[in-house]
């Protein structure tokens, strides 16, 4: 199915709550970010040129606070609030790329990410941080592979997040 760009992030946005009341484990939330990958395209986001990929990152860090998923493409960023702890995370994010009729559309300011974090438990400092791109549908079961065998991934992938939070933002 082909929607446009704020149709998809209305999409993703409910996606995102169905996690959050559903308190997935990562697994599910893969299962469900990949499906939404693969099932929903987004006019004008170019799978062969990059426009439409997926980045899956893990480690430890701070993370917002929010109790619900947050489209912050309109607020400042003196808005967003973190909660001042290191905890280890899961990230499932999906980068979208609509490229406009101007030649020189700003990446930065137009492409936009959407963002599932799994957060778990305090961060001992040890946590090796990574990531995978995914660049097409075609790629994902090879490159899940990938994901799969990071040591904090096996670690994290089958327990019950303390939290999840989600957004939508721009990449720049």
């Amino acid at each position: 199915m082909e929607v446009d760009q704020e149709d998809a992030v209305a999409q993703f946005l409910a996606l995102a709550r169905s996690c959050q009341d559903r308190n997935l484990i990562a697994t599910a939330v893969i299962e469900e970010v990949v499906r939404f990958y693969r099932d929903v395209r987004i006019a004008g986001a170019d799978v062969e040129d990059d426009g439409d990929m997926l980045l899956f990152q893990w480690g430890g860090g701070e993370h917002l606070v929010l109790s619900e998923p947050t489209d912050f493409r309109k607020t400042e960023s003196a808005d967003y609030e973190f909660d001042g702890v290191e905890a280890q995370y899961l990230d499932f994010t999906r980068q979208v790329f609509v490229a406009g009729d101007a030649d020189d559309e700003d990446f930065d300011e137009s492409a936009i990410q959407l963002s599932i974090t799994l957060i778990y438990g305090p961060a001992n400092g040890k946590e090796q941080s990574g990531n995978v791109w995914i660049a097409t549908p075609s790629r994902v079961e090879h490159d899940l592979k990938k994901h799969a065998a990071a040591p904090l991934v096996v670690e994290l992938i089958n327990l019950t997040p303390s939290r999840i939070i989600a957004t939508v933002d721009v990449c720049g």
